[in-house]
């Protein structure tokens, strides 16, 4: 039977007996270390869980992201208009060299399809899943082109719906965080599904990267960007399968040896 010194588990002793290398003179910060690398991978990383977890929380701040983006700035852009332009109607406005003659009731509209218009790329990069939920309701009306209304133009749809399209996907990927975290315990069907969309969507970054030209890499790199950011959240899934079965394998070792 092995004693190992005070302060030192046997999770971390068979480590430094691994490595072959004992503690160096001033090793204190190492051994911790040791210790806290083998207690996580035999028995996870828990943390304390807070008061909103990750899978409310993503939600919160997909929507509050999009307010600071779109609604935020095109009221505050109105109320800026509204008050130069007096009692005008209809409105004249002026961008550089271009004009443009707007209907008073229809100013907040005008102003607020610009702004969605010019943020369509960052907002789709974003909430790149919600396109995936679409696409059925574009496959039985529109395809092989997405549906959007026609009073609307297309790129300014996706301002305005993808980041709700995308709820679920934001719930999902906060259940992988919480998971990944210690706060849930998913089972092996939900890390299946997380671990093929963490795989799809590093297909998709790398495929759209090498796809796009360089002149047209400066308008995809939102896109891109947003591929590659679901890849990292999605990667939480197979991060927590694995670290689960590393942790099983030392309890299948225990019982093979115990079993008769």
């Amino acid at each position: 039977m092995r004693c190992w010194p005070r302060g030192r588990t046997e999770a971390s002793g068979r480590l430094l007996l691994a490595t072959g290398r004992g503690p160096p003179g001033s090793g204190r910060l190492r051994r911790k270390i040791a210790n806290l690398v083998a207690t996580v991978m035999r028995y996870g990383w828990t943390v304390p869980a807070p008061p909103i977890r990750f899978a409310i929380l993503l939600p919160m701040i997909d929507l509050v992201l999009w307010a600071v983006l779109l609604p935020t700035p095109a009221t505050l852009r109105y109320i800026e208009l509204r008050r130069a332009a007096g009692t005008a109607d209809p409105v004249h406005l002026r961008f550089g060299v271009f004009e443009a003659v707007v209907p008073r009731k229809r100013l907040f509209f005008f102003i607020f399809e610009g702004l969605g218009m010019g943020e369509s790329q960052l907002i789709s990069g974003l909430n790149a899943p919600g396109v995936f939920l679409v696409m059925p309701i574009s496959a039985f009306t529109t395809w092989p082109s997405e549906w959007h209304p026609k009073s609307l133009p297309g790129t300014f749809w996706r301002s305005i719906s993808l980041p709700f399209f995308c709820l679920p996907a934001w719930w999902f990927a906060g259940r992988g965080l919480d998971a990944l975290f210690g706060w849930r315990r998913p089972r092996w069907w939900t890390l299946l599904i997380g671990s093929i969309f963490c795989a799809g969507f590093l297909v998709l970054t790398v495929g759209l990267f090498f796809a796009f030209t360089p002149p047209d890499r400066a308008d995809g790199y939102m896109i891109v960007g947003g591929m590659a950011l679901w890849t990292m959240l999605f990667a939480a899934f197979p991060v927590v399968w694995i670290r689960r079965a590393v942790q099983r394998a030392p309890q299948q070792t225990e019982a093979a040896e115990i079993a008769p």
